[in-house]
């Protein structure tokens, strides 16, 4: 009697011993034999436990199916176990497709037929020996089904892209199920039978620059800390700026800074609204779970215009491998949402360095110190920092921040400026012996050179460098305003205050930035609304205060002045920097007796702390005693102090511009012949 086949989706499993002919010929016939035989025994003693079938054996190969792609994924890790640890087991491969196939009894087995059987045979064909792959529709399926608990740790999901199979006509996404230290977590090589669709064909029809759909300008939001213990907040923070890091260096994105979006921590905006108020295309929001080693990160895309909801996932990895995870996250968002990704990209993303668990864990607690930027925090996070470099001294991104946190420190006078000057070199040419391309390392050299060595070109140059690195590097869009307003190209400074604005518009940074540069450019209309509007969004952040002190002052407002500089001495105390900037304020004002007092009591203060000569100097010569300004000036020089980058063009030297020893100051400055001694405003 014939008997018709049934039709069933499956998880398909073809298996296959790496080398075996070679494994016959180093052990001979018997012996080869036997540990084919015992490689067989596992197999089907494992397909047994998974509720598999095996359907056929061809020598050293076996096609399985199983009802689940969970089962089927366990079934085929554990094999790679026994052969991992059972050293004399030669390699083996593994390829899981699912689908729809025709079933028909034979004999005492079942007959499997369909292309889905071709085609899942051709992914195991592409896999290595130690390698799992499998299908997109395979992983989707088992991800949610398997946590920790099969393996004792995640399993890890390699994505390779769209592979084009000899024989048929669409693409297949190629992932890899593998766990670590077993798996080779290698991409399929290329040949005549399999080879990789390209990235403009793997991605569905793109939509015009013009149209509603396309999407260039996203924003991701802060995710959510799932943990339970609201001291791991730091970790979900410190996930979200490097998935926006990542992100942001794909050139054809333009990614919203950290800065900015951190104030959306638990909104009740709707997602239209934030994407109004940022500016962008779409949003990404979800969660971080850390337990242990492990970490699993949830993401979703949303389109901003409709909040329709466009793709979610999830990723599980350990800390050991978070810096690839951070990347996978990033990488199927852009090939969501259809980027094209230049082969650099691509590269870059496909490849992580492993990272010191407990070294980037300290890293990630010092970011949490860097808040209203008082010496006491700096302090906090340059020792956390300090503890990483020690756990971990090829760590690039945690020797960038320490030289930052010394630039902070020289900035606001606390601790030796030559010091913090030398440590602020030493620990960006650190990073950059590390990484010369690194991000963060060469706008840490570009400050360095700006502020203390004033090597004009050197920092333009490690600015722009920084920026190629990653377009979201904002400390690098700071640098640039500031050398291009201390070198009089007033334009070229305001048009990188605009991209800094770009990239970071729903925060203090740009606004304090913009008004700095706006001031010592002469614009003080202009400059007093840029701080004012950053105070208004962190009325508690020590230096836009003090600056919003010198330029509220400058506009007569010494009200302003007055209430911004209390309010600074409340944060930070009445520190040598306080005191200073606030006696200037009051000589702007023609208040006398109480700038001499304020800067009386400054001078005292620092006999125990650091003072800055060169703030010294500004309420010196606002108070007509110009011998006494010079002399503080020719000490900020020797101390390599900051603020002498706007000696040539700022108006507040104008009172003593004229003199030769300020001129002999400028002179030794070292500014290009190009830039204006006195700004046109």
């Amino acid at each position: 009697m014939t008997t018709f086949p049934t039709s069933r989706v499956l998880t398909l499993v073809f298996t296959d011993l790496a080398d075996s002919t070679a494994l016959k010929n180093k052990h001979g016939d018997v012996a080869g034999g036997d540990l084919i035989a015992r490689h067989r025994e596992h197999v089907t003693r494992l397909a047994a436990e998974g509720a598999g079938r095996i359907v056929d054996w061809a020598g050293d190969g076996c096609f399985l199916t199983f009802d689940t792609a969970s089962a089927a994924v366990v079934f085929a890790l554990r094999l790679q176990q026994i052969h991992k640890y059972e050293t004399d087991l030669p390699g083996v491969r593994a390829g899981i497709h699912l689908g729809e196939v025709s079933v028909r009894p034979m004999n005492d087995t079942l007959r499997v037929e369909g292309l889905i059987v071709d085609l899942s045979a051709r992914i195991s064909g592409l896999a290595r020996a130690g390698q799992v792959l499998v299908s997109g529709a395979v992983q989707q399926s088992a991800k949610q089904r398997l946590g920790i608990y099969e393996f004792g740790q995640p399993i890890r999901w390699e994505n390779y892209g769209a592979y084009t199979l000899k024989g048929f006509d669409e693409a297949v996404e190629i992932r890899e199920a593998g766990l670590e230290n077993i798996s080779p977590f290698e991409a399929p090589k290329a040949s005549e039978k399999a080879w990789p669709k390209t990235e403009e064909r793997l991605a569905r029809p793109a939509a015009s620059e013009g149209s509603d759909s396309v999407i260039r300008k996203l924003a991701v939001l802060p995710l959510a800390n799932m943990s339970g213990d609201p001291t791991q907040e730091y970790f979900a923070d410190g996930m979200t700026e490097a998935i926006i890091t990542e992100l942001a260096k794909i050139k054809a994105l333009r990614v919203i800074s950290r800065t900015s979006i951190m104030q959306y921590r638990n909104t009740t905006k709707t997602m239209r609204t934030v994407a109004q108020e940022l500016g962008v295309d779409a949003l990404i929001e979800g969660s971080v779970l850390r337990a242990g080693d492990d970490v699993r990160i949830t993401a979703q895309l949303i389109r901003g215009a409709t909040d329709e909801h466009l793709w979610a996932d999830s990723y599980d990895g350990t800390m050991s491998s978070v810096f690839k995870l951070q990347k996978d996250v990033a990488l199927a968002i852009a090939r969501e949402i259809n980027v094209t990704l230049t082969p650099a990209e691509q590269s870059r993303l496909a490849t992580a360095p492993k990272v010191n668990m407990e070294a980037y864990d300290l890293y990630l607690q010092a970011l949490r110190k860097f808040g209203n930027l008082t010496g006491k925090n700096l302090d906090d996070a340059i020792d956390l920092l300090q503890r990483a470099l020690a756990k971990d001294p090829t760590f690039a991104q945690g020797h960038a921040t320490k030289a930052y946190a010394h630039w902070q420190c020289s900035v606001i006078g606390h601790g030796d400026t030559p010091e913090n000057f030398r440590r602020h070199r030493r620990c960006a040419r650190a990073a950059l012996r590390i990484d010369a391309d690194h991000a963060s390392g060469n706008s840490a050299a570009g400050w360095a050179a700006l502020s203390y060595e004033w090597d004009w070109a050197e920092a333009e140059f490690r600015f722009q460098r920084a920026i190629e690195a990653d377009p979201n590097e904002v400390s690098a869009y700071m640098g640039l305003a500031f050398l291009n307003a201390a070198l009089g190209r007033r334009e070229k400074a305001f048009d990188y205050n605009d991209l800094h604005l770009q990239r970071d518009p729903r925060t203090l940074l740009p606004y304090h930035i913009t008004a700095v540069t706006r001031a010592h450019a002469g614009d003080d209309r202009k400059a007093l609304e840029y701080i004012q509007r950053a105070i208004e969004m962190r009325p508690s952040v020590v230096v836009p205060l003090l600056d919003g002190a010198f330029i509220a002052s400058r506009s007569g407002r010494i009200d302003l002045a007055d209430e911004w500089a209390a309010r600074a001495a409340s944060v930070a105390g009445r520190t040598p920097h306080v005191l200073t900037v606030w006696s200037d304020a009051h000589a702007k004002c023609g208040d006398r007796a109480k700038a001499e007092a304020l800067l009386r009591e400054a001078e005292e203060a620092g006999r125990t702390q650091t003072i800055l000569h060169s703030l010294v100097a500004l309420a010196e010569a606002e108070l007509g005693r110009h011998d006494r300004a010079l002399d503080a000036l020719e000490r900020a020089y020797a101390a390599t102090e900051h603020y002498m980058i706007w000696l040539n063009v700022s108006p507040m030297w104008d009172s003593i511009r004229p003199l030769p020893r300020f001129q002999a100051l400028v002179r030794k400055m070292n500014f290009p012949d190009s830039s204006p001694s006195i700004p046109a405003i």
